[in-house]
């Protein structure tokens, strides 16, 4: 994989954009809910012309980030009393950033014709790779887009130290450093992830924040990772003090997957109560009641899927139950917790195939 580099637009890599495409791993595709879109117009209005007024503002911190609560936790604690401004994309809760997002997505559309004659031969050597053309076309309009995009959103934010995560910078910025940026630690990174695994020395312009110095360590020693990474001493547990009262017999953190779907409504349990991943838009029953923001130890019996939320149950001390999916072994299932989250089966979780008390 690390041959691959080499390949680059105006002397940037963007074999970043290619490794999920030559590997089984799936990219979740970003989509908010039409109740936050909504939500979210008015802020996103005000915010736009705060975005373009930044360099006139004396505040040295701009945080951009997924609008998550626990992302938001993480950096609130990292930061402290540090004065900063908040850009939030929005997912399942209302964000402020819908007309900068049109503007990446109009440099995502159309970018590509300010160098016609480089897309053209980024669409050459990605086919040369194997790439069919459709995704050749596709992946190379995201690249050459996000390049000069990345250019314009420089120019509004020189000068500030920009903290990312999903969210206005895109991921081209780790290559190119246009910015003071430091890509905020979302989710588990582990060994094989393809945004971190297997980069060669000197790639990596920008920083990497994570959870604590074991993520670190974790990162360096395990995953290969190349890149500079500052760490707090976060643990990315429940906090107690902000969670729902609700309580009943099963919990389920749901995942994106309509197996998933189909198991939970197919469930006998009477009070089942379901915690949706951000991408999840699956379909459930009416009876079955959705809660954010879940305390676990207000449940019998506790069902997730692979997902940050099993690091968040090992540190809060709660025992869980891996539901499995039809195509997942119950022996890889053991190897793979443990190599990602130094899980152990029967101190830690169990496995099931169907959610039951």
């Amino acid at each position: 994989m690390s041959d691959y580099w080499s390949l680059s637009y105006k002397n940037i890599p963007v074999w970043g954009y290619l490794k999920f495409y030559f590997t089984d791993k799936e990219e979740s595709p970003y989509r908010v809910e039409t109740i936050s879109y909504w939500k979210s117009l008015p802020s996103s209005f005000f915010f736009l012309f705060v975005f373009i007024f930044l360099r006139l503002r004396r505040v040295n911190v701009v945080t951009c980030l997924i609008s998550r609560k626990e992302i938001d936790d993480f950096v609130s604690f990292y930061m402290g009393e540090t004065s900063r401004v908040k850009f939030f994309r929005p997912e399942n809760n209302k964000g402020n950033t819908l007309f900068i997002e049109l503007v990446w997505y109009l440099y995502r559309r159309f970018g590509y014709l300010l160098d016609l004659l480089g897309y053209k031969r980024l669409v050459q050597d990605l086919g040369d790779l194997g790439v069919d053309n459709k995704e050749s076309v596709k992946k190379a309009k995201l690249i050459v887009g996000d390049y000069y995009y990345n250019y314009f959103i420089s120019f509004f934010l020189k000068g500030k130290e920009v903290y990312y995560s999903n969210c206005i910078v895109p991921k081209i910025e780790k290559y190119m450093g246009l910015m003071n940026s430091i890509e905020v630690q979302h989710g588990i990174i582990y060994r094989g992830h393809p945004d971190y695994t297997s980069i060669p020395n000197g790639k990596l312009k920008d920083k990497l924040l994570v959870w604590n110095e074991r993520w670190k360590d974790k990162l360096v020693n395990e995953v290969g990772y190349s890149g500079r990474v500052i760490f707090s001493d976060y643990l990315p547990c429940f906090r107690m003090e902000s969670l729902d009262l609700s309580s009943g017999e099963v919990l389920v953190f749901t995942t994106v997957s309509k197996y998933y779907e189909v198991l939970i409504n197919n469930s006998s349990v009477n009070k089942l109560y379901i915690q949706c991943h951000p991408r999840d838009r699956n379909e459930y029953h009416e009876s079955i009641s959705r809660i954010n923001n879940a305390n676990p130890f207000n449940f019998k019996k506790v069902f997730v899927h692979d997902s940050t939320i099993i690091l968040s149950l090992l540190e809060s001390g709660c025992f869980f139950t891996y539901l499995k999916t039809k195509e997942e072994s119950v022996e890889e299932i053991k190897t793979r917790l443990y190599s990602k989250y130094s899980a152990e089966y029967g101190k830690n979780y169990t496995i099931s195939k169907r959610i039951e008390l």
